[in-house]
């Protein structure tokens, strides 16, 4: 037990009033956190499992409106595989699989509208398709670095026959699975641990970035987010420039600069899960030739995450996670001990000792 005198226990009491002052005022603001990265490194699918989380799900109504989405998800999957067997692979599809592919030869598969309707019909055809080894062939040994497809191509396309029908509402693993083109600034509010958080989600494509600067004042922490299996992919609005290098230049940019010189900096590795099976068909060596870890899981992570802590040359600590986005457990966790990593360093910029 702990005895004080006097004017001692009057010190020990001021000194535990402020900091409980301190502690209050952090935990009464709004604690800001910004999603960042280049295009498709899931953002998105983040700040969707922090409304599942922390913000009662999705309404009926939410989950409808992504139905458009998610059809024209599963028309640019089977768009993609048809015209990289056509123009890259040279492959000639059956007379019978030919006459259902011209069915697709003039569709826009540009997501400027979101107005194609996947009907029964349509997915029968895009059903058998999809059953032939050719297209399997196709998906499997993927040509990312010249062409595109969605990294859940294969979720939707196996079950077409499902999304396709006509009392069809998504699910939330279809919405997390979903991909849209974030424009502009999304932001959402959510409370846990007692404390009050606004995320802001970006987009993510050169053009959009210039709308970054708007969100940057006053952030508690920065979310950067990495797709770890695009290695070996290219932009798709600049085709001779490879993913990794643009995402890792990114965060040198970022974790560097002073606008974020209190924030605490935390990097997501993401799609994981892809990241694993991937190394084992398309060395990383390929693309890194200063990794020798060949595909051993552990090893290619731990390289990845070495190579955008070197980019932070300011000496700023960077908190990693290793992420699958899609999995709302793991999200759960890591993201748990990201808020608390967050109000620590909110604290300490405070004047709170932790």
């Amino acid at each position: 037990m702990l005895c004080f005198k006097g004017s001692d226990e009057q010190r020990f009491n001021l000194v535990i009033e402020e900091q409980i002052r301190k502690d209050k005022k952090v935990y009464e603001q709004e604690l800001k956190l910004l999603l960042l990265g280049t295009a498709e490194s899931g953002k998105s699918t983040v700040a969707k499992q922090l409304k599942i989380l922390h913000q009662n799900g999705f309404s009926a109504d939410e989950l409808q409106s992504y139905t458009a989405v998610i059809h024209h998800n599963i028309l640019l999957g089977i768009y993609s595989l048809l015209n990289t067997l056509k123009y890259h692979n040279h492959v000639e599809l059956p007379p019978d699989l030919q006459k259902l592919a011209d069915n697709f030869q003039y569709v826009d598969p540009s997501p400027k509208t979101y107005n194609f309707v996947l009907d029964p019909q349509m997915a029968e055809m895009v059903q058998t398709l999809w059953a032939h080894p050719l297209l399997k062939e196709c998906y499997q040994n993927f040509p990312h670095h010249e062409s595109y497809i969605p990294d859940s191509a294969s979720y939707f396309l196996d079950n077409v026959r499902r999304i396709a029908s006509p009392q069809y509402v998504p699910t939330p693993d279809d919405v997390l699975r979903s991909r849209k083109r974030t424009t502009g600034i999304v932001e959402s509010k959510f409370e846990m641990q007692g404390a009050r958080f606004s995320l802001l989600d970006v987009g993510g494509q050169r053009n959009e970035r210039r709308k970054w600067i708007h969100c940057f004042e006053n952030v508690s922490a920065v979310l950067f987010c990495v797709s770890l299996p695009e290695y070996d992919q290219m932009l798709l609005e600049d085709l001779q420039t490879n993913r990794m290098r643009e995402s890792l230049a990114l965060f040198g940019d970022i974790s560097n600069s002073q606008w974020f010189a209190k924030s605490a900096m935390i990097l997501f590795l993401n799609k994981c899960d892809i990241f694993k099976e991937k190394i084992t068909k398309t060395p990383l060596s390929k693309y890194f030739p200063e990794y020798t870890g060949g595909a051993n899981y552990e090893k290619a992570c731990e390289f990845m995450k070495a190579e955008y802590c070197k980019k932070a040359t300011s000496g700023k600590e960077i908190f990693t996670h290793i992420t699958c986005a899609t999995n709302t457990s793991t999200i759960e966790v890591v993201f748990s001990a990201v808020l608390q990593t967050v109000l620590t360093n909110s604290l300490s910029n405070a004047g709170y000792e932790v």
